[in-house]
């Protein structure tokens, strides 16, 4: 018991260690990674192959099955799926739990080279640690002009080789993609009658462009004292050099390509497309490196928006090369942060609101000022305290860590009120303060660890799970297990020094008999004699304890299936986004899609120009209330609902792929955006959009 005595005669101690803990708490959260959900460790390596121009059949023979027949023998490998689209094919690897990621990206790229060989034109595979089913993108941003004239697809590369870099260099961003545009690219359009008039094959012409279009190292050569290192650089830098290029030596001279084709700078075709808002715009999203603060991230993406939307900027820059009528423009569209930001506040109110609770109880039924306020000690103390061992340890802040805080705040104070009461006890025994603290607390200090460490055992097999459950709430166990084993702590040492000097000697007369104490509100003093005469009558009856135990059980299982929700993985918080997916007829081209996509804007349009002007303003309240209303129907009757009024939208947007379309809503109201989905539903009928599922 050395422990309590010292702190009861050192408080000054004790002091200054509450004072770095909460002083260390504070400081944790100002660097503690923040973030929506925890940190799962799983091993998942992609692999992608791009070959332009082949479809999904030529994709899956030629690249896809030959990579999948090597990378099954991979060690450790617990499952392979692959998918084959138009240019290329994925490769998605998952290893068993705790196979580590270097190992695992190693024996890939060396089963990789055991393929025997690639198309002629296809690239390397890219192998990357990261799950292609999951992209968690942290910002949507649109990159667009006001001049209806100008095709901002043309800009592809513009964005690639500008944008793109500006956003890779912001800290904690660990990709970025552009998608949309249309890359440029240099067309030889042969003329079949002009290669047969010269004896040439089209197959001729092709080797003769790719022997000319080389980067590679020639050897050494030995100069005196010197070896020199020589490489033959002739990759072609413009068309003049591609026109000029020799196909083959024939008796009337030789054939180069402008004698038999024309060679043109122009773009890819598309084979998707991306638009906002009824226009067709570049969309560049953005993920962030695992473990950093999430918040910190998007300001700094924002700051590089800023930047680039400044006048001087680079966007300013580049329209005038482009002689455009107006102006380049880069919008965010998504912020994940936002939703983060509410989910944080809303756990946080309710951690706030539940100490609050929590102290009024105490005060209720403790009817002590003094009394109270040493017990609601703990809640700070053990709640400022968790998240600086949560940092020790290397978790973050997120919605499963903060949430474990908020159930812990009902258990921090349990043993803190086990120890006051039992402290108040000796008091009123005539003890002095300090001495009644220390009996009190020695008393009682085997129940509260023995109490403890029953809490703490229960979330010890959550700690044990390594799959990807077990790492999803081991923030919760984490959460709750510090805080408790920090009450633990206060409890024996905080709560005892400050009863000892707070509290006073209590001399107590026995009441006379048939009259109880004064003091407090009736209804909270009367409740101890309740529960006392209820225990005193159960405890002197086998029936009325045999019945109790019986209806309590029954009570509890009955209320347990009664009450039981539907059972789902993770819940559905209310974030302001809409989404659906839609799938083509097979064979749409991209002229096809872009007609498909009209259409369902039109439904949608009137929402967005309405969500153009500033909620709260006349304008806004004026085209609401100009808005059609939508027709809904009750899946759970299988019958037409009433028709609802959609809020309007910040942002539509759609966008295409090969075989597979989406799109997607944002509303200036996040409190109504579930009735974004009858207008979804209604913008995708089968009127509007035949064939499509």
């Amino acid at each position: 018991m050395n422990l309590i005595r010292g702190a009861i005669r050192q408080p000054v101690t004790v002091a200054v260690g509450v004072i770095l803990i909460l002083l260390s708490g504070v400081v944790a959260l100002r660097r503690i990674p923040i973030q929506l959900t925890p940190n799962v460790e799983d091993t998942i390596i992609a692999v992608t192959t791009r070959w332009e121009g082949a479809s999904p059949e030529e994709i899956e023979q030629e690249i896809v099955d030959p990579q999948e027949e090597k990378l099954q023998g991979v060690a450790n490998l617990r499952e392979m799926k692959s998918s084959s689209l138009q240019n290329q094919g994925t490769i998605r690897l998952e290893f068993a739990v705790g196979t580590s990621k270097e190992l695992a990206l190693r024996e890939v790229s060396d089963k990789l080279r055991e393929v025997p060989e690639y198309p002629d034109n296809a690239d390397e595979p890219i192998i990357e640690a990261s799950d292609p089913d999951n992209r968690d993108y942290i910002a949507w941003i649109i990159f667009e002009t006001d001049d209806p004239t100008f095709d901002i697809r043309t800009l592809q590369d513009f964005a690639e080789d500008r944008i793109k870099p500006t956003f890779e260099r912001v800290e904690g961003v660990s990709e970025i993609n552009v998608l949309g545009g249309r890359e440029r690219e240099t067309q030889v359009r042969f003329d079949a009658v002009r290669l047969a008039e010269r004896g040439v094959t089209v197959s001729q012409m092709l080797d003769a462009l790719r022997r000319s279009n080389l980067n590679i190292s020639a050897g050494e050569v030995q100069e005196d004292k010197r070896d020199v290192r020589l490489r033959l650089v002739n990759q072609f830098e413009d068309p003049r050099q591609v026109e000029q290029t020799v196909i083959a030596q024939t008796d009337a001279g030789p054939v180069r390509v402008e004698d038999v084709a024309t060679v043109v700078e122009t773009f890819k075709e598309p084979t998707g497309f991306v638009r906002s808002s009824g226009k067709p715009v570049i969309a560049i999203n953005a993920q962030k490196e695992v473990g950093v603060n999430v918040m910190e991230v998007m300001k700094g993406l924002q700051a590089a928006i800023d930047d680039m939307n400044a006048p001087g900027g680079v966007l300013e820059a580049q329209a005038r090369r482009s002689n455009l009528n107006g102006k380049f423009s880069l919008r965010q569209v998504y912020d994940q942060t936002v939703y983060i930001d509410d989910a944080l506040q809303l756990v946080q109110d309710n951690i706030l609101y539940g100490g609050a609770l929590a102290i009024l109880v105490l005060l209720l039924f403790l009817r002590s000022v003094k009394s109270s306020g040493i017990i609601a000690l703990a809640i700070p103390i053990s709640i400022v305290g968790a998240v600086a061992a949560m940092i020790s340890i290397g978790r973050t802040v997120n919605v499963i860590s903060l949430a474990g805080m908020a159930f812990a705040i009902g258990m921090v104070v349990d043993n803190a009120i086990v120890v006051l009461e039992n402290i108040y006890r000796h008091l009123e025994m005539g003890k002095k303060p300090m001495q009644a603290a220390f009996d009190g607390t020695r008393e009682v200090f085997g129940a509260v660890v023995a109490a403890t460490l029953t809490t703490v055992v229960v979330f010890v097999p959550i700690l044990m799970i390594q799959d990807e459950a077990g790492q999803l709430f081991r923030d919760i166990s984490l959460a709750i297990v510090a805080a408790v084993l920090l009450s633990l702590a206060v409890s024996v040492t905080v709560i005892p020094v400050c009863a000892g000097r707070m509290l006073k000697q209590k001399k107590v007369e026995p009441a006379p008999e048939g009259k109880q104490k004064k003091g407090g509100i009736p209804l909270f003093r009367s409740i101890p004699d309740w529960i006392g005469d209820f225990t005193y009558w159960t405890g002197g009856s086998v029936v009325a304890r045999l019945v109790l135990v019986v209806l309590l059980t029954a009570a509890s299982v009955y209320g347990t299936k009664a009450l039981l929700p539907p059972s789902d993985f993770l819940p559905t918080g209310n974030r302001n986004l809409v989404f659906g997916i839609l799938m083509p007829p097979p064979g749409y081209n991209t002229d096809q899609s872009i007609s498909l996509a009209k259409r369902i804007e039109a439904s949608a349009a009137p929402y967005w120009e309405a969500g153009k002007h500033e909620p709260g303003t006349p304008e806004y309240e004026q085209a609401k209330a100009e808005l059609p209303s939508v027709p809904t129907f009750n899946f759970a009757t299988m019958s037409p609902g009433e028709p609802v009024v959609p809020p309007p939208l910040v942002n539509y947007f759609i966008v295409s792929f090969p075989g597979f379309m989406f799109h997607g809503g944002i509303t200036s109201e996040p409190d109504r955006v579930v009735d974004l989905i009858p207008l979804f539903q209604h913008a995708t009928r089968a009127d509007q959009a035949p064939g499509v599922l």
